[in-house]
């Protein structure tokens, strides 16, 4: 077909607005993102391997049992230090030579921490870094010793006279030395002090003036010089072990919150050991902790677990429907925990165990493993009330994991492979895990620890942390570490509601819920800023906003509920259009509350519903809610010069169309 020019003209009208349009669509996007920008620094003074941090030589203690000694690393990398020495003497002599234990590392930016023996006086104690396993304690214990506590590794004495490393108050020196044989980093302090050392440290205890004081490193951004005053002596330093003095070091290449946040679900928290068995039947409390760390849904129905005893799959329920932003499941081999240990206590705190099933925290829920002949079976059977993960491979298996070596591999529902962990022999991983996180035989994992990731803000985001000095009492539920901005949750409180009518909240909060209730409850509230359900609800106008979303989990059933949200009248929004949703999970859609407004005297709106929460359903309810924007369409940037445009185009193509049909008669 032969096109002429006034075809041509009116198709180039058409596709001009189309080409302007883009651009300014763009723009308006780009207006909802933030800004950001480049930020270089130089770290080229900055350590390359494991430092010498903090040294404690004339503590308050008898025998000076509270002297440590801090190692830091400072670098963005693990650093393997196995068989790695530590002495006060650099060639062999009378003091002694202590060796690290194999399969033994530092983090990037982790501590660790030698004292002569874990004492109750001494300044930190092994349940004070039990859940900030980037600190690791050792001890330098020869032979049994009433002072030898069994939560923490001994050094193993492989050299010189001396049965303990001794920091001498007048002066010494201390060196750090690779299995290799060459000297890490070294130190020497006293008047003067020995020049043996990579580091000399003018100071003078001649009249005890540092008892109970360290001398430290100082850390900036692009330094980690120790501390000396402007004439070269040492300043005095309160202690902190497992604590930095200065800024952490950051690293121009690291980019933690593009690329090192996992996009999908992961294994986060196993616990193999067992802490008991009894009662009739007996009862394991095993665990397997899977967590959201994004910022969308996960329907887990079809996925499941993987051991080397067997495969156990999530059937439909409550929970394996939704795996929210931030959600953690816990997985039991009996969620059926009424049982104690035999010293009368749990080795967590199970005061939110309210009902016959364990509800933990907010946007916490726990599943069981379950097998035909299981003794521990949930009252509520049936599609979409149960919280089970049926056994495909064996049925008279249950989850038991093995403390000597075993895995877990999280598999979807088309047994692709989302994420494994191992550690220990004796097993033989599925063919088609090529990889996964192994912790090996040495992991240091004793009774009563798990192995579990920790959440940091720099490089590596949420490894697997093990080895001989990691003591890491189990934590369902919670992660451990600083989570990223990414998946940090807004604002949450909760209430511990007592029998009866109740009213929990405050305006200041932003939320209120009230209700009645047979038995007390604990009820779990959740801020977010964006749309957890990556939708808006059917039938809402085209310039609708969205102003605000709720989480909302009970351990028990609230009927009625009611809801009140304050809203800022500051907002861009007709206050009059707001309106309450909540997420209907077996529809999968928003549906509509009865909403009414009330202003505040704060300037504020305080937008209410009624609904209920009927445990049986499901045990947290979203809350979303929607209003009328109170910029026109037409007042965004660019918006009219694409109302201009469209009319354009449309009376092109009406003009082509009956010149066509014109032509074609």
């Amino acid at each position: 077909m032969k096109i002429n020019k006034k075809s041509l003209f009116l198709i180039l009208l058409i596709l001009i607005p189309v080409l302007i349009s883009i651009p300014t669509i763009a723009m308006i996007n780009d207006g909802l993102e933030e800004n950001t920008f480049d930020l270089t620094i130089d770290t080229s003074a900055l350590p390359t391997n494991i430092v010498i941090n903090e040294i404690l030589f004339d503590d308050t203690l008898s025998g000076d049992a509270g002297e440590f000694i801090e190692l830091y690393n400072p670098t963005q990398a693990s650093i393997d230090i196995s068989n790695w020495n530590i002495t006060d003497e650099e060639s062999t002599g009378n003091e002694a030579i202590y060796r690290f234990p194999g399969n033994c590392s530092i983090p990037s930016r982790g501590f660790i921490i030698i004292f002569k023996d874990i004492n109750p006086g001494n300044i930190i104690q092994p349940d004070d870094v039990a859940n900030d396993s980037l600190v690791q304690l050792f001890e330098c214990i020869i032979g049994p010793s009433d002072n030898d506590d069994t939560r923490v590794t001994n050094l193993t004495r492989v050299g010189g006279m001396g049965f303990e490393i001794n920091l001498a108050n007048a002066g010494d020196e201390l060196f750090l030395i690779n299995d290799a044989g060459s000297v890490v980093d070294s130190v020497s302090y006293g008047d003067p002090p020995d020049t043996s050392a990579i580091h000399e440290l003018y100071l003078d205890d001649s009249g005890g003036e540092w008892d109970g004081f360290s001398f430290e490193r100082v850390w900036t951004e692009t330094d980690g010089s120790w501390d000396v005053n402007g004439t070269g002596w040492a300043v005095k330093h309160t202690p902190t072990p497992g604590k930095l003095n200065g800024t952490v070091p950051e690293y121009t290449d690291e980019d933690p919150f593009g690329g090192g946040i996992p996009d999908t679900v992961l294994i986060n928290e196993v616990y193999f050991d067992t802490i008991y068995e009894t009662g009739t039947p007996s009862q394991t409390n095993q665990f397997i902790e899977i967590f959201n760390p994004t910022d969308r849904n996960f329907n887990v129905t079809g996925w499941s677990i993987e051991t080397k005893d067997g495969q156990w799959e999530f059937i439909k329920s409550k929970w394996a429907d939704e795996l929210g932003d931030s959600d953690i499941l816990l997985i039991w081999p009996d969620n059926d925990q009424t049982e104690i240990d035999d010293f009368g206590n749990w080795p967590w705190d199970p005061a939110d165990d309210i009902g016959s099933w364990w509800e933990f925290w907010n946007n916490v829920d726990d599943m069981e493993t379950w097998y035909a002949d299981d003794d521990f079976n949930h009252s509520n059977h049936g599609e979409y009330k149960n919280h089970e993960l049926h056994n495909i491979t064996n049925v008279n298996s249950d989850l038991n994991l093995s403390s000597t070596g075993d895995f877990v591999v999280l598999r979807d529902e088309d047994g692709n492979v989302i994420d494994a962990v191992a550690w220990g022999t004796g097993f033989s991983m599925p063919g088609d895990v090529s990889a996964y996180a192994y912790v090996g035989l040495d992991h240091g994992i004793g009774t009563n620890e798990s192995l579990e990731r920790i959440w940091q803000k720099h490089l590596p985001v949420c490894d697997f942390l093990s080895g001989p000095g990691v003591y890491h009492l189990p934590t369902p539920g919670k992660k451990v570490g600083t989570v990223p901005d990414e998946i940090e949750e807004g604002t949450e409180d909760s209430f511990d509601v007592d029998a009866g009518t109740f009213n929990k909240g405050s305006e200041s909060l932003g939320i209120e819920v009230s209700g009645s209730l047979d038995n007390g409850t604990r009820i779990d509230v959740a801020k977010y800023t964006d749309n957890p359900k990556d939708h808006e609800p059917s039938g809402l106008i085209n310039n609708s906003e969205e102003v605000a979303f709720w989480h909302i989990q009970a351990n028990n059933t609230v009927d009625p509920m009611t809801i009140c949200i304050y809203i800022p009248d500051s907002m861009d929004i007709n206050l009059s259009t707001l309106q309450l949703y909540e997420w209907d999970f077996e529809e999968e859609d928003w549906k509509e509350l009865s909403t009414t407004s009330t202003p505040t005297v704060n300037n504020k709106t305080k937008v209410c519903a009624t609904t209920e929460l009927n445990n049986s359903i499901s045990d947290q309810k979203w809350i979303g809610v929607f209003a009328t924007s109170t910029i026109p369409l037409g007042e965004i940037p660019g918006f009219e010069w694409i109302y201009v445009f469209t009319v354009i185009s449309l009376i092109s193509l009406a003009y082509i169309w009956l010149s066509k049909r014109k032509i074609s008669k």
